[in-house]
């Protein structure tokens, strides 16, 4: 909230709300059938699409009903009806980002958070190496796996600043 003097000659201080402040706050723009964003999310693509949605959500102030800090209020609350809204609006969103084939799958998610989270869970660790420079499949890869020098391969010096050659060629050398 914003405070400022009243304009209207009465002296006092007059309060001034930002409706974008306000995470249950829905715009005469925002509607269930809006691209979020142009990254059409396919099984194999998870760390640029979820990026992309947690950047959208958050310009929007949404990005709370991703992570819980947007809770659902108590059934008896006021607030109620219209946390649902945005929610399902929420839902929507991240649904229509979704290939069709995938969003067979989460159609049946109560929430928002818990439709990222299955999001997440499925599809979270799925491309860990192609996020690294791999590509191909969108099978799990081990952490430990990708610590890991191939039992062959000699310590790399330590890189020279400036020179990308050495970094790219070590990179190279573990895949």
């Amino acid at each position: 909230m914003v405070e400022g003097d009243a304009s209207n000659g009465g002296g006092g201080q007059q309060t001034y709300s930002n409706p974008y402040d306000d995470p249950l706050y829905l715009s005469a723009s925002d509607y269930p059938g809006m691209t979020l964003v142009n990254t059409v999310f396919n099984g194999r693509n998870y760390l640029h699409w979820s990026r992309g949605i947690v950047l959208a959500l958050s310009s929007k102030n949404k990005e709370g009903f991703l992570t819980g800090k947007t809770s659902m209020p108590a059934t008896n609350s006021d607030k109620l009806p219209q946390w649902k809204r945005c929610d399902n609006m929420v839902r929507c969103w991240l649904l229509n980002t979704l290939s069709v084939d995938i969003k067979e799958g989460f159609m049946s998610s109560k929430s928002a958070k818990l439709l990222w989270d299955e999001i997440s869970e499925r599809y979270g660790q799925s491309n860990v190496g192609m996020s690294l420079g791999r590509g191909g499949g969108g099978g799990r890869v081990p952490r430990t796996r990708l610590h890991q020098s191939p039992p062959t391969s000699t310590p790399a010096p330590p890189p020279v600043a400036g020179d990308h050659s050495s970094s790219t060629t070590r990179l190279t050398g573990i895949f």
